[in-house]
């Protein structure tokens, strides 16, 4: 499916555990993966369903703070909690509408 985050289009691609694109840096595989330069994510779906919606609200959650231009590892904790504040809501609501789709 296709989502718009902050002026970015982004392509999120339900996915099972043999695809290559869930390898990691570190050549394990993941849950799920954020290319920011592709501006798209894989999400594994052969999970529980409760698995499945934290993998994708931690993807999301990368991808709104790529979108805003904004760098996680440079981040303090009220930067962060502000963060959450301005898009959880957005990144909540976004779950719902891609573990639908998925």
């Amino acid at each position: 499916m296709k989502l718009r985050i902050n002026h970015l289009t982004w392509t999120i691609t339900g996915t099972d555990r043999s695809d290559q694109n869930l390898l990691g840096n570190d050549s394990e595989y993941t849950f799920g993966i954020t290319y920011f330069d592709r501006t798209c994510a894989y999400i594994r779906t052969d999970l529980p369903e409760e698995l499945i919606r934290r993998t994708v609200r931690h993807e999301l959650t990368h991808m709104t703070l790529f979108s805003a231009g904004m760098i996680p590892e440079s981040m303090d904790e009220e930067a962060i909690c502000s963060f959450v504040e301005s898009y959880g809501e957005e990144i909540c609501a976004d779950t719902d509408l891609v573990c639908s789709a998925l």
